[in-house]
């Protein structure tokens, strides 16, 4: 937890807000005749979980998480919260309020399951838990909008080369990928420098029933 909680109090997430924000006015703007300027990048690391799919942890200590059913009724109940607050939006901006309201409206707290194996829907029900139920809510959100998604697993690292277990979304939109962590409330293109210092993906583990 020492990468997050440094990268947390470290960050200025309010430029990191203002810069989605003029990157979601970009677009509007010039829809998508807006060319981006991208560096040489493999492409990240996603995986698209399904129904029943086991995500295991990779720490001695951790928890697995069992996806839920689209019709799963918790996430049933959040998905119409969230379409309501994201209005009659599309796109990049669409997006962009879906994961706001995950930042907004789940709580992070690393007590909040003891048992081995967990369903989502049960953090879904709580709105609570760690980074992984955090990205993994927002790529059911907007996998059910029909976004092009993917969850991704790897390290945060902080300024001094510390590293810590982290999970986030890549969305992609417009030729262009994003990374979206709804746990550090950033939303940002994948080819930034700041992406490539601090996130480092690692092979995602997915067991299939």
């Amino acid at each position: 937890m020492q990468a997050y909680q440094y990268l947390k109090s470290s960050l200025n997430t309010e430029d990191i807000r203002e810069r989605s924000k003029e990157i979601i006015y970009s677009i509007q703007m010039r829809r998508r005749e807006t060319v981006f300027l991208q560096l040489e990048r493999k492409e990240p690391k996603a995986v698209k979980p399904k129904p029943s799919d086991i995500l295991p942890s990779r720490s001695s200590n951790g928890y697995s998480i069992i996806m839920p059913e689209l019709f799963d009724s918790e996430f049933v109940i959040l998905k119409m919260e969230a379409d309501r607050f994201a209005g009659d939006t599309k796109g990049l901006v669409r997006a962009y309020k879906l994961f706001e309201f995950v930042y907004k409206n789940m709580k992070y707290n690393e007590n909040w399951n003891k048992k081995p194996i967990v369903n989502l829907s049960e953090a879904i029900e709580k709105r609570e838990g760690v980074c992984k139920e955090m990205a993994l809510t927002l790529y059911m959100l907007l996998a059910s909008n029909d976004f092009d998604v993917g969850y991704v697993k790897g390290y945060l690292i902080s300024d001094n080369g510390e590293g810590d277990g982290h999970a986030w979304v890549r969305l992609r939109l417009y030729n262009m990928n994003y990374l979206i962590d709804p746990t550090n409330n950033i939303f940002v293109p994948y080819d930034l420098d700041f992406v490539r210092k601090h996130y480092e993906e690692v092979d995602p583990d997915i067991k299939r029933q």
